[in-house]
């Protein structure tokens, strides 16, 4: 069968880990603890849209780059002295991905392939840049010649920063994550 060389697509991505943290006593994060606060931090799945174009380089390998938006939220408790004080964090990232991805079988509407790669990613929020590496199992249905919709399973780890900001990414580097989406193939 014949298989375009050039795909884009657009995606809907989300991390599943722990999410929440505790910090008592001396800790890498922004809000100064003592001992007599304790510190809570509730991290929410983080959520990335994103788009990308592929290009398939021959019959099993191709490479892929793209722009991800990533959100990232967290609610962080803080209790000193019997007060409680709860603040929302909320902290934005545009990224830059380059994957490579193999194609372990395909058919003319089935496909299985794995991707790996990496992603930089620049707060809006804040100064650091974050890096990550990521590999992903996935599979398309080619739904007409032009469309397919595809999942990826996978899993990402994110670099420390440098920031005292908490984030999913700095309290669980190693994360689950799951992104799905729709892919336009070009003649």
């Amino acid at each position: 069968h014949s298989d375009s060389r050039l795909t884009a697509k657009i995606y809907m991505s989300s991390n599943f880990s722990r999410t929440e943290s505790f910090h008592q006593g001396a800790s890498d994060i922004s809000i100064p603890i003592t001992d007599h606060e304790l510190q809570n931090v509730h991290h929410r799945q983080p959520i990335r849209f994103g788009l990308s174009l592929r290009y398939r380089l021959d019959n099993r390998w191709s490479v892929e780059s793209g722009m991800a938006y990533t959100r990232l939220s967290s609610d962080i408790t803080t209790m000193t002295d019997g007060k409680t004080t709860t603040t929302e964090q909320r902290l934005n990232y545009i990224g830059l991905p380059l994957n490579i991805s193999y194609d372990l079988w395909r058919t003319r509407h089935f496909g299985l392939y794995l991707i790996a790669g990496g992603m930089i990613e620049k707060s809006l929020d804040t100064s650091p840049w974050q890096f990550s590496l990521n590999g992903a199992a996935g599979a398309e249905y080619k739904l007409t010649d032009y469309f397919s919709l595809y999942t990826e399973p996978g899993l990402g780890y994110y670099f420390k920063d440098g920031s005292s900001t908490p984030t999913v990414y700095q309290d669980h580097p190693l994360n689950f994550n799951l992104s799905f989406g729709l892919r336009f193939h070009f003649k």
